[in-house]
């Protein structure tokens, strides 16, 4: 390190100026990283630093090395990182000092420098003299300063909207609050369903954990919506302070939450006198609408992800819940483990005769029937007419005996079930017991069961394997398709209702086999998934719909247009493909519309940086059928994305208040995230209407169209207007 004589600090009028000058002084002298923080607002807030991967700030008093430095006032030298445990090892970090800055004998900050190779007594007396110089420097612009009240409020707000659940959000509320009031403590509560949660902090704490909650229901009657002051001594308008006063403290302030819930409530307290003002008390209400605004969130997130685990006709887990649950049990198998499966007769006939209300009413009733008899086995609903139990058992015959217990219990006068059972026992489960193999047999056995008469169980057999067959030879047939010009793409058009107008179109992949027919994308699509052949299709597709987009724009149509794109095709050769397609071709890239699965992107940071260099090329991003993955706020935050569609069991159900509770929740988070958002699967004017209602205008379905080939579209958007039915 150079022990050059410190030349002094560049003139500078601001408090951070003056920082950034004595950080680059450090910096010059030879070490890597330093920082100077100050406190403000209860917190050790980062002025400058160079050097660190990330930012240092809203350190809390006594918290580390750098809070330590802060509340004893006293210089804290690590001179071998290694071997003392204050610091965190790791990194280059050699060595470490953190230095108080005092303003008029006031500790009001920390100078933190970390050297590589450690620190000798002339490093030290170095960076003591541009401490002094720091020191002077900031006597002379009249001390340190301290945020405003609306500045400290825009410091604590932006963390309550990433937090991952209310319990987050009350412990980080009490922990900042009280720098918002310049109290010592404060007390967050909240009532739901009436279950109380509360979370405390500061030295205050103690008392106001000890309150009980009579105690806190007076002190939620006194805001009345409004927030109540109180300092002993003064008048108050509340002649019963709830006991406060006899537990030791002298001044509190009450802030109702406004989060829906009565009770709800924002304490802040303190054992001596507070001072307060009008601003103060402002941003506290300001800042509890914040708390209140984040639980919501977290409110809705967990009905979104519940949803998304359950079955919104029945309640039972749904497929994915099923395989978490199998992967879980086969993970560490004690037994054999078997699969049973449901198929609801002839379900579609009375959907089609007599309405799916009354289809998902037998669904209910016949759902409450199955989980009274299967014990203690889970019951999922993996298909729209179908259930699924996991059964434990060595023996085929045990798993056959629930499956015929379950039968009995599923009929009825309207429907019957067919059953298929299918079996691994311990030994076959560490070579092949993955259970989508196991429902395929399940379900081959349940076709068994339907050409047997219906009404009865069948336990796979290799017999039934020729099915399995099929399946590999539609993956060489699939591998043909292509070169042989077997596949198109037909599209939906997108309409905006405000407008009236189409602007866009969801491009759709079909299959005419020569020998199987027209094949249908939910048979096909998971199988070039399983076998990897949906990397080809999906670059098919892509060059196919940007080819008719330019094709269109020789019409004179300015048309959006999207296309579907499967989890595996994010990889950086799929990147180059767009890139070099969209220069090639012309296209504008905002009018190309990727849509991708929730599901394919959930925890996978690979995909997501694959979808900010896709974003990067202009092209805009959607989630499609939003609400059946993982939801969560700070996920959502993270993806690059420009629309979100919601899914299409939203909409079928929007006549349940739960359903349209879920929709209008999406609709309202993405205008809180500034998205657009579509809703896909409109059928009938009802749900138009709500849609419309709700603030969604970009919609999709057969209300209008079904999906077309690209003439049927340009035809359809020239006289679409005379003949829509926009509500």
């Amino acid at each position: 390190m150079t022990n050059s004589p410190p030349p002094p600090l560049a003139v500078a009028i601001t408090i951070e100026a003056i920082a950034g000058d004595a950080v680059d002084r450090v910096i010059d002298a030879g070490f890597p990283r330093a920082g100077v923080y100050v406190e403000r607002a209860k917190r050790l807030r980062c002025l400058a630093q160079r050097g660190f991967d990330r930012v240092h700030d809203g350190i809390p008093p006594q918290v580390g090395i750098l809070g330590t430095t802060f509340s004893r006032g006293e210089v804290t030298v690590v001179r071998d990182v290694a071997t003392d445990g204050r610091v965190p090892t790791g990194g280059s970090t050699g060595a470490e000092v953190c230095i108080p800055i005092r303003y008029r004998s006031r500790v009001v900050g920390v100078f933190a420098i970390e050297s590589c190779v450690g620190l000798s007594d002339d490093d030290l007396v170095h960076l003591m003299t541009i401490v002094a110089d720091l020191e002077a420097s900031i006597e002379a612009v009249g001390g340190p300063g301290q945020d405003s009240p609306w500045q400290a409020l825009a410091r604590e707000t932006p963390d309550l909207a990433t937090a991952r659940d209310p319990g987050e959000i009350l412990h980080l509320a009490a922990e900042r609050a009280p720098g918002l009031a310049g109290t010592s403590s404060a007390l967050v509560r909240r009532v739901e369903g009436g279950r109380i949660r509360s979370a405390s902090w500061g030295p205050a704490s103690p008392i106001l954990d000890h309150l009980e909650d009579t105690q806190l229901d007076v002190i939620a009657g006194w805001t009345g919506g409004t927030v109540s002051v109180y300092t002993h001594g003064a008048p108050s308008a509340n002649g019963d302070d709830a006991g406060l006063a006899h537990a030791g403290l002298r001044s509190w302030i009450a802030v109702p939450l406004r989060s829906g819930h009565p009770g709800d409530l924002l304490l802040l307290a303190d054992t001596a006198p507070m001072r307060t003002d009008p601003s103060m008390v402002q941003v506290l209400e300001v800042y509890a609408a914040h708390v209140a605004s984040a639980l919501r969130m977290t409110d809705a997130f967990d009905e979104l992800r519940f949803r998304a685990r359950r079955d919104s006709v029945t309640g039972l887990e749904h497929a994915s819940a099923f395989h978490d649950t199998f992967t879980a049990m086969r993970a560490a198998p004690s037994s054999g483990l078997g699969i049973v499966l449901l198929d609801v007769d002839h379900l579609k006939r009375i959907n089609d005769r007599d309405g799916h209300a009354v289809g998902d009413q037998v669904l209910r009733s016949m759902a409450r029937r199955l989980e009274t008899a299967v014990g203690t086995h889970t019951l999922f609903r993996v298909g729209g007419d179908e259930f699924a139990v996991i059964v434990p058992a060595d023996e085929p015959a045990d798993v056959a005996e629930v499956a015929e217990r379950l039968r009995y219990a599923a009929r009825s006068e309207q429907v019957s079930v067919c059953v298929g059972v299918s079996h691994r026992s311990l030994d076959q489960l560490r070579l092949d017991g993955t259970h989508d193999h196991m429902l395929s047999e399940a379900d081959l056995a349940v076709q068994a069961a339907k050409r047997e008469g219906r009404n009865r169980v069948e336990v796979f057999t290799a017999a039934m394997g020729a099915a399995l067959v099929d399946r590999a030879r539609m993956t060489a047939d699939l591998a043909q398709a292509i070169e042989n010009d077997e596949l198109r793409m037909v599209y939906q058009p997108l309409v905006d209702t405000g407008r009236g107008i189409v602007i866009g179109a969801e491009a759709l992949m079909r299959w005419q086999s020569p020998t199987r027919g027209n094949v249908r994308p939910d048979e096909f699509i998971p199988i070039a998934e399983e076998s990897g052949q949906i990397i080809e299709l999906g670059d098919w597709a892509i060059r196919q719909v940007v080819q008719q987009a330019v094709e269109w724009d020789v019409t004179g149509r300015d048309l959006k247009i999207g296309v579907n794109v499967s989890g595996l095709q994010l990889r950086p050769a799929f990147v180059e493909t767009v890139r070099d397609l969209l220069a090639q071709s012309g296209l504008e890239p905002a009018r190309l519309i990727l849509e991708l699965t929730e599901s394919g992107l959930v925890d996978d940071d690979h995909r997501i940086s694959l979808i900010g260099l896709l974003r990067d090329l202009g092209v805009t991003v959607a989630i499609d059928d939003f609400g059946t993955g993982y939801s969560s706020l700070s996920y959502l935050r993270r993806l690059p994305i420009d629309i979100l569609k919601i899914d299409r069991s939203f909409i079928n159900e929007l006549h349940d208040q739960r359903n349209a509770a879920v929709a209008k929740t999406i609709i309202d988070l993405t205008r809180t995230l500034s998205l657009d958002c579509v809703a896909e699967g409109i059928e009938t004017e009802e749900q138009l209407s709500q849609l419309q209602a709700l603030g969604c205008q970009s919609v999709q379905g057969y209300l209008f169209a079904k999906p077309m080939e690209a003439q049927e579209l340009m035809a359809f958007v020239a006289g679409f207007g005379a003949t829509a039915v926009l509500g």
